[in-house]
């Protein structure tokens, strides 16, 4: 899919975690190297939005776009990215480190096979996952007028789109687990 880019959200404040999770390491690399490992070997087309590039960075065609929109949370993100890439948005957090590339290439091909108008929102059960999710460029205007009416909530956001809904097949459902604590990580 050539207009699509996989964009990861790596500004957040990390309050609850108490430490910066992009940095956290599990198994020798840090979240955010391993989100844009598992999302290079799923598309060829990855940035990170909301930091700056790290000293040690192995990932030279991974490109960092700082956010617009500091302090807003992940729709603030998906604004910068839908500005900055001109393209479809696959919008990925930093913090799901059971995230795979199964999973991401399923949530590729399906909206390649699908047709939708603002994007595809993955869910489990009730659970929707917008930050594993895909965002069509048309709904740049509507995610715009969300901030500038300060209403920074995602959930709301969609409610309000023209999004088409795609149940997480079973076996991808532990990939969407995030980190948000401590005692998450063991």
């Amino acid at each position: 899919m050539n207009n699509l880019t996989i964009a990861i959200l790596a500004g957040g404040s990390s309050n609850r975690m108490g430490l910066d999770k992009a940095s956290i390491v599990i198994h020798s690399e840090t979240l955010l190297e391993r989100t844009a490992r598992i999302g290079l070997s799923a598309h060829d087309s990855v940035v990170v939005v909301g930091r700056t590039k790290p000293e040690e960075w192995n990932f030279d065609s991974v490109e960092f776009i700082p956010d617009r929109y500091p302090g807003l949370g992940p729709l603030g993100g998906l604004v910068t990215a839908l500005y900055h890439l001109g393209t479809h948005v696959l919008l990925l957090a930093c913090d799901m480190p059971k995230m795979s590339k199964e999973a991401l290439g399923w949530l590729i091909k399906y909206s390649q096979n699908n047709p939708y108008q603002d994007g595809v929102i993955s869910q489990h059960g009730e659970h929707l996952e917008p930050l594993c999710s895909l965002y069509a460029r048309s709904c740049f205007d509507a995610a715009t007028e969300c901030l500038e009416r300060s209403e920074y909530r995602m959930h709301r956001f969609i409610a309000e789109g023209r999004f088409s809904y795609v149940r997480v097949p079973t076996e991808h459902i532990v990939a969407l687990h995030n980190v948000n604590y401590p005692q998450d990580l063991e």
